[in-house]
């Protein structure tokens, strides 16, 4: 077992620092405006980079808009159930949707898929 000495002053220190940030994020609230802790804004600018391709707005090789979406995803490394989920679809209908992608531009797997959409829709 461990033990930490520290002293009473430093206690009150750290108390009033995180009393006056506590304030500080009242004020804010007050305001109409939100805050978050710094770790906390980190994880939700990584998640929104991550969750939101840019819009279709053309689609090569006679793809439809959704085969697009869909293989944009797969390059991503996304599971069907996940891409399933991202676009509120059945897992059913991204299989049929990566079939068809793949019968259209004659692709066999999903590393291929991965490297076309790479090269022609990110």
């Amino acid at each position: 077992m461990r033990v930490v000495v520290v002293d009473d002053q430093q206690l009150m220190r750290e108390g009033l620092v995180a009393l006056l940030d506590l304030v500080d994020d009242v004020e804010v609230v007050g305001d109409g405006q939100s805050t978050f802790s710094a770790a906390v804004s980190r994880r939700l600018v990584d998640a929104l980079s991550r969750a939101a391709p840019p819009p279709v707005t053309a689609c090569p090789d006679g793809l439809t808009v959704r085969e697009v979406e869909v293989l944009r995803l797969v390059a991503r490394g996304l599971s069907n159930a996940e891409i399933g989920s991202a676009l509120f679809i059945a897992e059913t209908t991204v299989k049929t949707h990566i079939n068809n992608a793949f019968a259209k531009i004659g692709l066999r797997n999903r590393t291929e898929a991965a490297a076309y959409a790479r090269d022609k829709l990110l």
